[in-house]
């Protein structure tokens, strides 16, 4: 069971970060935005740490969070994610819930990638 757990947050993770690195790619090779088609930014990725949200970036939540600290993943899609979660959440939401018992071990190491979440930020 935790296997499949540990392949679902990574799944979930890999979905994340695919587009964020294609849009990034497509600038590096030299082509100006306006020529690069327009890839939409990934599904927001927020981790819950004892019921308060904070934001991290999609492409780096496969590289950082600790799979083992997951306790569960919710995900809402685009109309239902964006009127909860604001405009920024209109290609989904991926809402992690961090164990309690291991919140603050986890929160102080990824604090430095981490940004309060409100619904007047987004």
């Amino acid at each position: 069971m935790k296997s499949f757990r540990i392949i679902y947050i990574l799944l979930l993770v890999s979905l994340c970060s695919t587009a964020v690195f294609a849009q990034k790619d497509t600038v590096r090779r030299g082509m100006i935005p306006s020529q690069a088609q327009i890839i939409p930014p990934g599904p927001l990725c927020l981790l819950v740490f004892k019921h308060k949200y904070y934001v991290i970036e999609s492409r780096l939540v496969d590289s950082l969070v600790n799979p083992k600290t997951i306790k569960s993943i919710a995900v809402e899609k685009e109309i239902r994610a964006a009127t909860i979660y604001g405009s920024r959440a209109a290609n989904g939401v991926v809402i992690m819930h961090v164990e309690d018992k291991l919140a603050k071990e986890e929160f102080d190491r990824l604090e430095p990638f981490l940004v309060k979440f409100s619904s007047a930020n987004y």
